[in-house]
């Protein structure tokens, strides 16, 4: 890690790096064979030159994105390959297909419509705004729950999978997919000007 302290006009950036049989770490952690070897734990540089609080900032962010790339290298290590989906085509579209449907979780957290198409070993969703596709097999479906409009603003399909997928940038076991049940809004504001 690095701190940053300033005394005066002098800007202090200590460094402190990970060495084996640190106190703070278990002896597991970081193995060493060789008992005579010697280490740097820190070392602190001083200066007035205000490159150094540049220097702190960049170190911070590379940081950042060094713990963000290991948490998605986690999350994805159990994620298990799906085969491809077999398209069905029928002239240029797939004939069996919902359209004006929405997603939750929405693709780049963004609610937009797409449509869903039945292929010959899954389903396909796919966005009329962005080039996103998303890809669910019939083999890796759990459970599959349809939620019809029977005194609901939506018609849903819920889809509970075995093995979860990437979908966004998110690992997730469950997608829906639903339809609003009616275009037709109502204005119950009680302004008379607006009724008319």
């Amino acid at each position: 890690n690095v701190n940053k302290s300033e005394e005066g006009e002098y800007v202090y950036l200590r460094l402190n790096f990970m060495t084996p049989g640190q106190a703070t770490g278990k002896k597991e952690d970081n193995p060493f064979d060789d008992p005579n070897a010697n280490f740097i734990r820190a070392f602190t540089y001083r200066s007035t030159d205000p490159l150094l609080s540049e220097i702190y900032k960049k170190i911070i962010e590379l940081k950042k994105a060094a713990a963000k790339r290991e948490t998605e290298r986690k999350e994805r290590e159990d994620l298990i390959a799906q085969d491809k989906l077999v398209e069905m085509r029928a002239g240029r579209r797939p004939t069996q297909r919902l359209s004006d449907v929405f997603v939750r979780p929405g693709l780049e957290g963004k609610r937009v419509p797409g449509e869903l198409e039945i292929h010959e070993n899954g389903l396909r969703y796919h966005s009329h705004r962005t080039t996103q596709k998303l890809d669910i097999l019939f083999s890796n479906i759990k459970h599959l729950f349809f939620q019809p409009c029977d005194n609901e603003l939506i018609v849903l399909l819920h889809i509970h999978l075995n093995n979860p997928i990437i979908h966004g940038k998110k690992k997730t076991k469950d997608i829906q997919f639903y339809r609003e049940a009616s275009d037709v809004q109502f204005d119950e504001t009680g302004n008379r000007k607006r009724k008319y």
